[in-house]
Order: structure tokens, then C-alpha cells, then sequence
């Protein structure tokens, strides 16, 4: 008998957050009881009370809820929890309480005296809910009533933060005549609430998991009070607010838990922002870096150590998720909560960029589209994240209150009354599967099936570096990866090519000037001058950013003649327009073997742009070459096998001319061609087979050989679906929804 988990988050019909855990295990009764662990992560506004409350009541029969977590003091998250504790039900009369402790402000009276000794009204609702709390009667507890959140930091005499805070010794006063010892702000770092380990208060209802029952999820919190849990154990407190302001804002202060289950790992951090997700020097100290939370969630900064489901902090807004935390955590879906009436737009466009595979800033800008993407972006340079929204449409508000992104799916119909509540569920045989995806299991299965039958030996790494390799479109720093180029040279050439189709028309690429330039080079009457027109009447910025090497590759090939000349035209208007011999080499080699798969000059032209770029930044002439090609497979959108061909000639041709310490080997040409098909579709097995296969005919291995491998390679891609490590649903009409996990 095995663990089941359950991750609800609510659509409470509004803007706010609520979230509750379910951890199972069904025993053996009568001799093993049935455990039964929930957790209430924030209750949105007042309004939201009942949503929640008759959700766990009919929706999930829980008649007794054991930890209630509320991860900061704004109106929606914990207004709703504040209307639950005082209608006095029994379902939350044995919960032990969590909060980030207590805000500037006596928990006695509706009146604060600050630092100076003047009185400030209390937030009413904030009054209440502490008073409710810490009146409950037991087995109700409230953990954290004396934790320190109102005085979170001391600073040295040079400045800096002092880490970690100690015991605070409140002063008498009028309203509370005893000195108290508050506990430290930090002091929640690192506990288990799910269970309560490590809570040794006496009194308190902690629960021990039976023998028979090994394996249990655990909810640990990794930030409290803008403090840190680090990977090591220690701490940071990761700050971007002045000293007088260190204890105003409530949204850096959320309490953050990371959700672990086998390999199966969750983020939920409330309104956390940035500075404590990603790190931030703090305010007046020495510019030392202080690590984020997201050191702590992936300490290897690798797939294996990926979060699989990451909930958007702060409603998706752009104060977090930034593409470096995504980068870093890898997740194979993201929740955002959101609702109608949404004033603050949530999710932010920066944030949906990231998710759809993108920087957090449009590729060029877009001013008149409010910082999005173009709606036909150029293909994304890293791992897009699908996207789960507890609701955000209203068909009636034009434009939209917030905006979605092209991998999302809105729950629900807010407009229409039809609820969005998102489940994720893992069960243990789940959560025992390697978290690192299709793409990953894929590059790897190519590698090894081709390397079998070559002989060719990459060194360490090279093929979980290849498999690492971001996004639906990542063929191009897959390539640069296994022939040995710099991730900033693939950058190289992606961006060249975005250059050329992201500026007109919203950013669609078939207004852009390489289209208009094929048009213009296969239009009746057609001569070099009507291209130069096009070409020359194109905006100036984007001219100077191709390079004055960049566009005489663009007119090459549109008006070289095809045939045995056609590499050697390109090459010489390349270096007349000063290219070195190195960059004319990789341009000209990829043009020519894109051109030769369908006679497209213009995909011979983005081919072309792409290996230039990646020259120009460093790359060898072969290394150039390959990415090039990898590029034109991209904007071809070849299918695997093309693909693997095109890379394996850009790699040989490259070589032809190129000295023999840059060149690629047979071996290395076959081996690179495989992974980067591989990785082009994800490593979906019957693409993985074709790219094996396709690339070891290249080079000239026998077709038995070749498709054996091939074989060989499927079978192992395919040997773990990778739809199964967790499942996403939502509503009553939709059923369990398998994520693909790249």
C-alpha cells in the first residue's frame, strides 16, 4: 500500500490564493489505520471563506483540516483564513497554525506603538485573526504567534545585515507591561509542517508516521522573513528594500515550502518576490551576493534536481518568476491564481514570456503591444513551461485584464460561472520516476546508439550537457553543445535570425526582410538591383545590427547562381564585405546544404545569417557551420531524419576547407547530427530513431547498422513515458491531464 498526493489550488472566484495538500496513505485497517495529512495554504479574501470551506467539506470530505499555513499578512490570502478560524468549525479546531509571526503591532489591542513610540491602528482583520488564534482553545496551536516579523533584521556598524537575527527582547509598555523573548524570525527555516518534525513545544499535536507507512511527502519551509534555508543548511537574508523599510512590505516576507516527494518536487511561496527567490545584494552591505531560494530548491542546477511544478508567486505577477528562476528550477508546469475583476493585471507579460520559453523582455521590444512577444514570436531559445490559470478570461473586457501566453490553459470560465480549481496528483510509483524528461532520455539514447556503432567517445558530460538543452526549439544549443560550442554562440545565432523576422506585422517573420527579399529574388524580372531595393529600403537599426557582412550574405543568396558556385559565391561576397575566411567558410557551408534540401533561398539566407553569427562570436568554421544548418532545420522545420542529414553535411563540408584541428571527425559529425535531432523533437522515440538512423547513413554506416541502431535508441527513449510522473486536471467536465515533461 502506497502514498497518493494531491496539490489542490482554488479558484475562489476572485483575485487571491488558496491552496490545499493532501497526503494519503490507505493502510491496512484494521490492523494499519488510513493516514490522512491536509494542509490549507492561505484562504484568499473574506468573500472566499466558503469557496474553501465547502470545498474541503463536499469536494475532498475532509472533516478535520491538521496544518493551516498562511504565508503573508495581504487581504487575499489571509482575510479568508482569518473568516475560517473564527466561524469556529470543527474542521479547523486541531490545526496547528503557521504564519510569518507578528507585524509591528500588539496581538492584544487594535493600537501598535512603533520603535518610536507612537501609535498606529492595526489593520482590523489583522487584530482579529491573531486574537481568534491565540484564543482557540487545544488541540488548536498556533505555532508561530511569538515569532519575531516585526523587527527582522540588525545591521553591523559597516552596514551589513546581521545573519542570522537573534532573540528579540520586546520593550515593556503600556499595553503589554511584560518584556517578551520572541522567537527569531527565521525560526520556521527548515521544519517539516506537514508532520510538525522538529516542533518540541509541549502540548503540541505532532504527528508520527507509522512504521508501515515510510516514503511521506514533507513540506519544508525554505524562506521565511526574507531569510533563506541554503542548501548547506545555513542561511541568507536576501533584501532589496532600504533599512527604515526592512519590516513595511509583507510580500518578500511570505513564508515559501518546497513540496518533496520522491523525485516529485513542488515551490509555493504566496507573494514572494524576486530578491528572495533569485538572490540580492542587500541594501548598504558590501556587494556580496546573497542566494536565493532557488540555490535551495535545485542545489545541482541540473534536470535531476528539477522542480516539476513551480506555483507563481505573487499571481504571476512580473515582481517574480523571472527566467532566471525558471531557468534554474526547470518545471514541467506552472500554476498562476488568478480571477476575474483583475485590477493588476494578472499574470504579467514578463512572466508569460518566460513560460512561453522566451527572455522576460520581447526580443527587439514591442512598444506598441505592451511588452509582449509578437502573437508569431520567433521560435523560443529555451524550455517552455506549460501553464495552468485558475482563471483569468472575460470575453467582455477588450483588451483582456491579463494575458495567457501560447503553452497555458485557463481552468474554468470565470466569466461564465464554470470554476477553474487545478489538481495536480503524484502517486508513489510516480513519484519514484526520474524527473528528468523525454528530452533529456531521448539526446541520450541517440548519443550512446550512435557512438555504439561509430566507436566515437564525446568526453564527460557531453551528452547530459546536450540533453540539457532548452525548449521546443532548443536544436540549436543542442548543436552547439555537442560540437563543443559556447551556449553565447548559439545565443549568437539565434538572435541573428530573430533580427530578420520580428519586426513588422507584429513581429511575424514572413513580413520580414529575408522573405522580402526571396519575394523580390523570385518575382518576374527579377535582377540584383530590385533586391538590393528591398533589401536597402529595410529599417536602418536592424541593416546595422545584421552587419554590413550579415546583409551581403542575404543578397548573396538570393542572386548566386545555384550549382557547384553557389558556396563559392556566397563566400566571396562575404569576405568582400570583410568576413574573415573562418566566417565566410561557416556561412557559405550552411547556406548551401539548407538550399540543397528544398531550393529555398531564403532559408539558405537564415542558414547563412545564423553561421556567420556564431563565427563572428568565436565558434570554429565546422562548429559555425553545424549551427548554421541546425538553424536552417529549425526555419524549415525538417522533420528528424532531414535534420540529422543536414547537420552531418554542414559538419563534413565544413571540414573540407577547414585546418584539421577544427574540424569534425566522422564519428563526432554522426554523433553530433543524432543528438540534435534528438533534441529538435524532444526525443520523442520514433524521431530519436529516424535522427539515428538518417545520421549514421551519412556518414556512410550500412543501412542494417543504421536501422539497428536506430531500434536500439527507440527502445530505450522510450522505455519511460514521460507523461506519468504527475497528472493536472480541472472542473468536473475535464478529466486527468497528462503534462509532458521535456
Amino acid at each position: 500500500m502506497t502514498w497518493t498526493l494531491e496539490i489542490h489550488h482554488l479558484d475562489i472566484g476572485m483575485v487571491g490564493d488558496a491552496t490545499i495538500i493532501v497526503a494519503r496513505h490507505p493502510g491496512n485497517p484494521p490492523a494499519q489505520a488510513a493516514i490522512r495529512r491536509t494542509v490549507l495554504i492561505d484562504g484568499g479574501k473574506i468573500g472566499s471563506a466558503p469557496t474553501v470551506n465547502t470545498y474541503l467539506a463536499n469536494t475532498l470530505n475532509i472533516a478535520t483540516v491538521d496544518v493551516i499555513a498562511v504565508t503573508h499578512f495581504d487581504e487575499d490570502h489571509f482575510y479568508g483564513i482569518s473568516q475560517l478560524l473564527k466561524n469556529n468549525t470543527l474542521r479547523y479546531n486541531s490545526a496547528i497554525l503557521y504564519d510569518t509571526g507578528r507585524l509591528d503591532g500588539h496581538e492584544d489591542t487594535r493600537y501598535a506603538e512603533d520603535a518610536y513610540g507612537v501609535r498606529h491602528a492595526v489593520d482590523s482583520e489583522y487584530f482579529e485573526y491573531r486574537t481568534t488564534a491565540a484564543n482557540k482553545p487545544g488541540p488548536f496551536v498556533y505555532a508561530t504567534q511569538h515569532v519575531n516579523s516585526f523587527d527582522i533584521v540588525d545591521y553591523n556598524g559597516a552596514g551589513q545585515a546581521v545573519i542570522p537575527r537573534g532573540v528579540v527582547n520586546a520593550r515593556p509598555s503600556r499595553r503589554d507591561p511584560a518584556a517578551r523573548n520572541w522567537r527569531e524570525p527565521h525560526w520556521l527555516l527548515g521544519k517539516d509542517i506537514m508532520w510538525g518534525n522538529g516542533l518540541v513545544e509541549p502540548n503540541w499535536a505532532v504527528s508520527a508516521v507509522p512504521a508501515y507507512a515510510p516514503g511521506r511527502p514533507s513540506l519544508i519551509c525554505v524562506t521565511a522573513n526574507k531569510y533563506v534555508l541554503q542548501p548547506g543548511g545555513g542561511m541568507t537574508f536576501c533584501s532589496n528594500q532600504p533599512v527604515h523599510a526592512e519590516n513595511d512590505d509583507e510580500n518578500p516576507k511570505s513564508l515559501g515550502f518546497l513540496l518533496t516527494f520522491g523525485n516529485f518536487k513542488y515551490f509555493v511561496a504566496g507573494d514572494l518576490e524576486r530578491a528572495q527567490e533569485d538572490g540580492h545584494v542587500n541594501h548598504e552591505m558590501l556587494p556580496v551576493l546573497q542566494n536565493g531560494v532557488k540555490f535551495r530548491l535545485n542545489p545541482t542546477d541540473d534536470l535531476a534536481g528539477r522542480v516539476l511544478v513551480v506555483k507563481s508567486s505573487h499571481h504571476g505577477s512580473n515582481s517574480a518568476t523571472s527566467r532566471e528562476f525558471i531557468t534554474r528550477l526547470r518545471p514541467a508546469a506552472a500554476i498562476i491564481s488568478t480571477g476575474p475583476r483583475n485590477r493588476h493585471h494578472h499574470p504579467a507579460e514578463s512572466t508569460i514570456n518566460v513560460l512561453d520559453g522566451y527572455p522576460e523582455a520581447p526580443i527587439l521590444g514591442d512598444p506598441t503591444n505592451a511588452g509582449r512577444h509578437p502573437p508569431e514570436p520567433p521560435p523560443p531559445p529555451l524550455r517552455p513551461v506549460e501553464h495552468f490559470l485558475t482563471g483569468y478570461r472575460e470575453p467582455n473586457v477588450v483588451p483582456p485584464l491579463s494575458y495567457g501566453g501560447t503553452v497555458s490553459q485557463t481552468a474554468g470560465d470565470p466569466a461564465g460561472g464554470l470554476p477553474g480549481h487545478i489538481v495536480v496528483r503524484v502517486t508513489e510509483a510516480q513519484s519514484n520516476l526520474s524527473p528528468v524528461g523525454q528530452m533529456r532520455r531521448g539526446v541520450i539514447a541517440a548519443g550512446n546508439a550512435t557512438n555504439a556503432v561509430t566507436g566515437y567517445a564525446p568526453a564527460p558530460g557531453l551528452v547530459d550537457q546536450v540533453g540539457e538543452a532548452g525548449g521546443a526549439r532548443g536544436v540549436v544549443q543542442a548543436a552547439a553543445r555537442a560540437t563543443g560550442a559556447t551556449d553565447q554562440q548559439a545565443s549568437q545565432a539565434l538572435t541573428a535570425v530573430m533580427w530578420l523576422g520580428n519586426v513588422e506585422n507584429n513581429g511575424n517573420p514572413v513580413n520580414g526582410l529575408v522573405t522580402r527579399a526571396n519575394n523580390a529574388a523570385t518575382a518576374p524580372g527579377a535582377t540584383p538591383a530590385s533586391i538590393d531595393g528591398v533589401i536597402n529600403a529595410y529599417p536602418v537599426a536592424i541593416r546595422t545590427s545584421i552587419g554590413v557582412q550579415g546583409m551581403a550574405i542575404i543578397r548573396a543568396t538570393m542572386v548566386t547562381a545555384a550549382g557547384a558556385g553557389y558556396r563559392t559565391g556566397i563566400a566571396n561576397a562575404a569576405t568582400g564585405a570583410g568576413a574573415t575566411a573562418d566566417e565566410a567558410l561557416a556561412a557559405s557551408v550552411a547556406a548551401e546544404v539548407a538550399y540543397a534540401t528544398n531550393n529555398g533561398r531564403d532559408d539558405a539566407a537564415y542558414a547563412g545569417i545564423a553561421a556567420y553569427a556564431a563565427a563572428h562570436a568565436g565558434a570554429t568554421p565546422a562548429q559555425a557551420a553545424v549551427l548554421g544548418a541546425a538553424m536552417g532545420a529549425l526555419v524549415q522545420v525538417l522533420d528528424a531524419a532531414e535534420t540529422a542529414r543536414i547537420v552531418v553535411d554542414a559538419a563534413r563540408h565544413a571540414a573540407l576547407n577547414a585546418p584539421p584541428v577544427v574540424r569534425l571527425t566522422t564519428q563526432h559529425a554522426a554523433f553530433v547530427a543524432a543528438v540534435t535531432a534528438a533534441a529538435h523533437y524532444l526525443g520523442e522515440p520514433d524521431d530519436v530513431r529516424d535522427g539515428v538512423r538518417a545520421a549514421l547513413v551519412r556518414v556512410g554506416v550500412a543501412g542494417g547498422a543504421a536501422t539497428g541502431a536506430g531500434n536500439a535508441a527507440r527502445g530505450v527513449a522510450n522505455a519511460v513515458n514521460p507523461a506519468t510522473l504527475f497528472t493536472v486536471s480541472y472542473d468536473s467536465v475535464n478529466g486527468p491531464m497528462n503534462v509532458d515533461i521535456k
